[in-house]
């Protein structure tokens, strides 16, 4: 998890500067991100058909191809699967029922289809780099051009660096549970707590545990120190629900302070609204996501210097198909 910033709102595709073609996509694990969750590590954003038999074959040889690279040697890259095709809540019984097996991989809905993915057009590959660049991948040849861009030369210096070590970390069950930490998967702490604390002193699996429980206590640390913003209120939440299972006393404390914050009382109510919103746009009847556009204009105007008025206002130029991008190859 990380500090969740507010959205960019015009994109350049091409090799300069990439704005936000994150924001606007419907994750299937209900999160929101924006391309700043990704300047640490690539993306290597995939752009489906999700009606096209000859891109459900792509996505299950060659994509899946690319997944197990990243996943078998722990590169430190995030594969998106997008589709304008096929909801959010749809999207991980589509990876079960169509034998991908992806899910570490994040799936989105794509609503603006910038890309004009569709029947005619229908697989598109784009690899954000950290510097916010975008380049758009060969999908006839995906996983070469994936290898060449992400896999570490001689001089390691293609490699982008962790956020928790595994160095002399041998046996595969603990590192099998470090890249689980180190992904943030759902529940990847708790479990590693409760192998790791039956575990002797100096053992493999007490020394990760160490590792994590500083880290986790670092970010505390800084987000304590943190103003009182619905930033620091929003990294506190995440980190709290990443690191369940170690103690992080004053981040709660902390994190309760700044939800009993009269100054933060606007920054919250434009977030419950905004939550209201977003779950109409996923509805399926149309006059809901109609409703869900004009909230999202109302939080916009009504609320403009909050955190959640500007991420309304970028959320509803991208569904108005105001976002800046390159006709489809």
């Amino acid at each position: 998890m990380r500090l969740l910033t507010t959205l960019l709102l015009v994109g350049v595709l091409s090799g300069g500067y990439a704005a936000d073609t994150i924001s606007g996509l419907q994750f299937a694990d209900g999160k929101d991100r924006s391309a700043q969750d990704f300047r640490t590590q690539p993306a290597i954003m995939v752009y489906f058909s999700g009606q096209c038999p000859s891109a459900r074959a792509w996505m299950g040889s060659r994509v899946k191809s690319v997944y197990l690279w990243l996943e078998k040697n722990h590169i430190n890259a995030t594969l998106i699967l997008i589709t304008p095709d096929v909801p959010a809540s749809e999207l991980m019984d589509l990876d079960s029922e169509r034998d991908y097996h992806m899910v570490n991989a994040l799936y989105a809905y794509d609503p603006a289809n910038p890309l004009h993915v569709s029947l005619q057009n229908i697989y598109q590959v784009r690899l954000l780099e950290p510097d916010g660049s975008l380049q758009t991948l060969p999908y006839n040849d995906l996983f070469g051009a994936v290898q060449e861009h992400l896999a570490p030369d001689q001089t390691g210096s293609r490699t982008y660096p962790y956020r928790i070590s595994n160095q002399g970390l041998s046996d595969p069950d603990v590192v099998d549970a470090w890249w689980a930490v180190e992904r943030g998967r759902p529940d990847a702490v708790q479990d590693l707590v409760s192998a790791a604390r039956g575990s002797p002193p100096g053992s493999q699996g007490r020394i990760l545990l160490d590792r994590v429980t500083a880290f986790y206590q670092a970010q505390e640390a800084n987000l304590c120190a943190a103003p009182a913003t619905m930033e620091t209120l929003e990294s506190l939440e995440a980190l709290l629900s990443e690191a369940k299972g170690i103690t992080l006393k004053k981040a709660k404390g902390r994190y309760h302070d700044l939800t009993h914050d009269k100054a933060l009382k606007d920054e919250l109510q434009a977030r419950d609204e905004y939550a209201q919103c977003d779950a109409l746009l996923h509805s399926g009847k149309e006059q809901d996501r109609s409703d869900a556009k004009d909230g999202l204009g109302i939080i916009a105007s009504r609320s403009p210097n909050t955190l959640y008025g500007r991420k309304a206002a970028a959320r509803l130029q991208v569904l108005s198909g105001g976002t800046s991008a390159p006709s489809a190859n």
